[in-house]
């Protein structure tokens, strides 16, 4: 590794390996989420040596967060970085503690999740009202698990079915209904 970052030297700049090891991530990973976008194109020094920095490993560390905590697809986390120019304080100022927030409920993190993408099947976040309707149906949880992907999937799922306006009651009708045929 170059030098340690002292007050008032250069920012410290790390080749594939230290970044690697320094972040407990894969190369192989770094490696597809550069081809990914996820991160910036490192300093290229010559043609087999490519410098990256100190925002390089806090970007590692934060996508990692949001997958890990957030349970958030790469999509939406290169939506978060590429709306804030990859520059890791910001996101980490102004996304990562939104979002991971321990009062975060569903509504917020599917508002957020809303805000942060461009796919249309997330474009309608619920009302508290079908949240508790759900809640009270038994469909999820009352103190919503940001790590449960199915969960997540459902609310996704529902939260769809209600910019529809397609009543919960069809579902549970399809339910009884599936259940008779099998």
């Amino acid at each position: 590794m170059s030098e340690q970052n002292i007050p008032g030297s250069l920012p410290q700049e790390f080749k594939l390996e230290e970044l690697s090891k320094a972040a407990k991530v894969a190369k192989k990973t770094i490696h597809y989420y550069l081809n990914k976008g996820l991160l910036p194109p490192a300093k290229r020094v010559h043609a087999r040596l490519s410098l990256y920095n100190e925002n390089h490993l806090h970007l590692l560390k934060l996508i990692q967060g949001f997958k890990d905590e957030a349970d958030l697809p790469l999509s939406i986390i290169k939506n978060i970085f590429v709306k804030r120019d990859f520059i890791a304080t910001d996101i980490e100022e102004n996304d990562f503690k939104l979002v991971l927030d321990e009062s975060s409920s569903a509504q917020t993190i599917l508002g957020y999740i809303d805000q942060t993408s461009n796919d249309s099947s997330t474009s309608h976040v619920p009302s508290q009202t079908f949240l508790k309707e759900l809640q009270d149906l038994g469909l999820i949880e009352r103190g919503f698990s940001r790590t449960d992907k199915r969960e997540q999937s459902l609310l996704k799922t529902l939260a769809r079915l209600d910019e529809l306006n397609i009543p919960l009651e069809m579902l549970l009708n399809l339910e009884e209904g599936l259940q008779q045929i099998i």
